[in-house]
């Protein structure tokens, strides 16, 4: 079993392919690979939390700007320039469900669950928050889920 939790949506492309195809030659037959990670369109989903102006770190969706007015709201609030240099990594690494999906298909992996969570699990032990799934309806319709998935679960195995 190989395990890469809040991993795969810090790594830049194209090297996302790449490290997940050399992963897999190190799996047996009936291996695994956890991937656990938050959608990109989700609040927070461009980890501004790591901000350390509180305005910066507690709006939601701000990483969905345009690189350009993103990078001009961060060092307008004052967020030095190695907090904004990381959060722009980490856009030009988004990672939307439908890409992240597309991007198993892509190094021969087949998921073989997906579980898709409204309040990530780990909200219980840093806000108090009880963790909630997504609900079905809104998990079956590609993009929208991106927006209300704070968590996405996935095991994944070869094909």
């Amino acid at each position: 079993m190989i395990i890469l939790h809040d991993v795969i949506e810090r790594i830049e492309h194209p090297h996302k392919q790449d490290i997940i195809a050399n992963l897999t030659r190190f799996l047996k037959a009936e291996g695994i690979i956890y991937f656990g990670f938050p959608a990109w369109q989700m609040p927070f989903g461009g980890h501004q939390q790591i901000c350390r102006i509180r305005i910066a770190s507690t709006l939601p969706f701000m990483h969905l700007l345009p690189t350009p007015l993103y990078r001009g709201y961060l060092a307008l609030l004052g967020e030095d320039k190695a907090c904004i240099n990381e959060l722009l990594s980490i856009k030009r690494a988004s990672m939307p469900i439908e890409k992240f999906e597309k991007l198993l298909l892509s190094t021969n992996l087949g998921v073989i669950d997906r579980t898709l969570w409204f309040i990530n699990p780990h909200y219980q032990r840093q806000f108090g928050l009880k963790p909630r799934l997504l609900w079905p309806a809104i998990a079956s319709m590609p993009w929208v889920r991106n927006f209300f998935s704070t968590s996405c679960f996935y095991i994944a195995q070869k094909k």
